[in-house]
């Protein structure tokens, strides 16, 4: 059996001087320990923004908490740079896969035309 605190579970393959290795589960406990910390801060922030505002939106109308209205606007910025990131991700996909293709030998062994 491995040790857990051996080069396999070593995120990095190298330990901080003088300390434990950093292995993928104390990276593990500080995502937990970050999220419950952000978690925290959001719940602290939807219990002191608990004032209603109204929204209209393209026609429609309707009151809601500060806090819901205002988390809801970071969710559709969320989307839209989510959106725009994947467009540029495909984008950067298909010139590195055209450029492989390109690169590639023929199949007669010829070298590829140079543009």
């Amino acid at each position: 059996m491995a040790d857990a605190g051996g080069p396999e579970g070593a995120i990095g393959g190298a330990a901080a001087p003088g300390g434990p290795p950093h292995t993928r589960l104390s990276a593990a406990w500080t995502g937990v320990v970050i999220g419950v910390v952000l978690l925290v801060l959001l719940l602290i922030f939807f219990v002191q923004n608990t004032h209603t505002t109204r929204i209209e939106f393209l026609g429609a109308r309707g009151q809601v908490p500060v806090a819901v209205a205002m988390l809801g606007a970071a969710v559709v910025g969320a989307l839209a740079v989510l959106a725009v990131g994947l467009g540029r991700t495909l984008q950067l996909r298909r010139a590195a896969r055209a450029s492989r293709r390109q690169a590639a030998p023929s199949p007669s062994g010829e070298p590829p035309p140079q543009p």
